[in-house]
């Protein structure tokens, strides 16, 4: 079963939505619905558990007030006006990722934050953000209307995860539940602090067409956030050893599909393309993860080819602490316009990488030239009779077929140092994701650096 029907703050409101949706009226307020529900979760939470929860969050405001001195309010109005208290506070509640920007066109006629705290010396107005972005605008008419003036704090819902996190183990069993819970609900609305993989996380990406579209879109929006949180984390530990070139980091924006991936891609400019140099390169699905140094098409195949003509000594010893990963030497058939191959391993790989002879290489790929029309006639037969099927589970259409004969008169070739890991190991891994993978990713690096640099 999905985890979030377990969750108690759960419901079917709650949802990762597109940031289309934040361009429409209907999306916006739906939207605030669901910032409106995180913040009664919040104040619920330390309605119903001990002084412990409030007062571990108040120290991330400085604030060493009683915590049971403080009162609630969800939803302040125009009737509400805290100008007496000594210590006014505006505080927002957001992800890292949270948009903050200023917009003039903001309307500030009316001004209803999400919450407040308060005692006989201290108010603190609380505005929620999960998806939408943060306005200067409304916050000042926030300040305004309620406060008269104010200290501006802003605190992350990952630093709040992190704070409840830390005292779990000193907690009643009660509050221990519920603030277990409340992390979960964040974690499922993808604003909780980067914890690592869950086997869950996997088995729904192969619930496409199983499960109705928006909840599968849901999920896979869901999962992208996880996987932005996992690349921002693992860039902080790679970004001093990868110095050697210009790199960036992106993930996929595909949902409709049961997989996704992540890539750090190296470039002269922010015009260079993704795959113009080989990439390090995570790919997802419901059977686990794969991390590759990854060439996919042509001009970044033949840096790694040239590297192995000029240097193969250099070229193999950079292999020899990879004894896990493969060498895969790939052949593509294309079917369709745009980045549609079929793959196909050449004849005798993968092969073990730190073992291997980079000269046989040159020869494999030679011979399989040599061979090509013979590959292309018998992999173009399999498709036609459905032993190798689209990706959609569906079998290629004649205007497929054809279009496979006419385009492909000379191969194309792909090559990956890869290693795939199950999700058994991915799920072991928790908090200590970021670190494994740095730590994968470093031998890869010596490669890169011979290749690239």
């Amino acid at each position: 079963m999905d985890s979030k029907y377990s969750n108690i703050f759960w419901h079917q409101g709650v949802k990762v939505f597109s940031d289309q949706l934040l361009k429409t009226e209907t999306g916006k307020v739906k939207i605030s619905h669901l910032e409106n529900d995180v913040t009664k979760s919040l104040l619920n939470l330390f309605q119903h558990c001990s002084g412990k929860i409030l007062k571990t969050f108040l120290k991330l405001l400085d604030i060493n007030d009683n915590p049971n001195t403080f009162e609630s309010i969800f939803q302040v109005t125009n009737q509400h006006n805290f100008f007496s208290k000594k210590n006014r506070i505006m505080l927002c509640i957001i992800s890292t990722d949270t948009p903050r920007k200023s917009d003039p066109n903001y309307n500030v006629s009316k001004s209803i934050p999400d919450g407040c705290l308060f005692n006989r010396n201290t108010a603190i107005l609380i505005e929620v953000k999960t998806q939408s972005p943060l306005i200067e605008e409304q916050i000042e008419a926030h300040i305004k209307q309620h406060l008269k003036t104010a200290t501006i704090r802003i605190v992350t819902w990952e630093d709040i995860s992190e704070s409840f996190i830390s005292i779990l183990s000193k907690l009643n069993p009660k509050d221990k539940f519920l603030v277990s819970q409340f992390n979960d609900f964040i974690e499922l609305l993808g604003i909780s602090e980067f914890k690592g993989f869950v086997e869950s996380d996997y088995r729904m990406l192969g619930s496409l067409g199983m499960i109705p579209d928006e909840d599968f879109l849901d999920h896979k929006r869901l999962f992208h956030k996880k996987m932005n949180k996992f690349m921002e984390s693992l860039n902080e530990k790679l970004s001093p050893i990868m110095s050697f070139k210009n790199y960036d980091w992106r993930t996929a924006k595909v949902l409709m599909s049961s997989g996704t991936w992540s890539a750090f891609y190296f470039h002269d400019n922010k015009n260079t393309g993704v795959n113009d140099y080989p990439n390090i390169n995570f790919n997802y699905n419901e059977h686990g993860m794969m991390l590759a140094f990854n060439s996919e098409i042509k001009k970044s195949v033949n840096l790694i080819l040239k590297t192995i003509k000029a240097s193969p000594e250099e070229f193999d010893k950079s292999l020899e602490q990879l004894s896990n990963f493969s060498f895969s030497l790939y052949y593509k058939l294309q079917f369709s316009p745009k980045d549609n191959f079929v793959w196909n391993f050449i004849p005798g790989y993968p092969k073990n990488a730190s073992s291997l002879n980079s000269k046989e290489v040159l020869h494999s790929i030679e011979q399989f030239k040599q061979n090509w029309a013979d590959f292309k006639k018998t992999l173009i037969f399999q498709m036609k009779i459905g032993l190798i099927k689209h990706l959609s589970g569906k079998l290629f259409s004649q205007k497929q077929l054809e279009f496979a004969i006419k385009k492909n008169t000379n191969p194309l070739f792909a090559i990956a140092l890869e290693k795939r890991y199950s999700i058994d190991e991915i799920a072991a891994l928790k908090k200590k994701t970021s670190n494994f993978f740095k730590i994968e990713i470093e031998p890869l690096l010596k490669v890169a650096k011979i290749v690239i640099s």
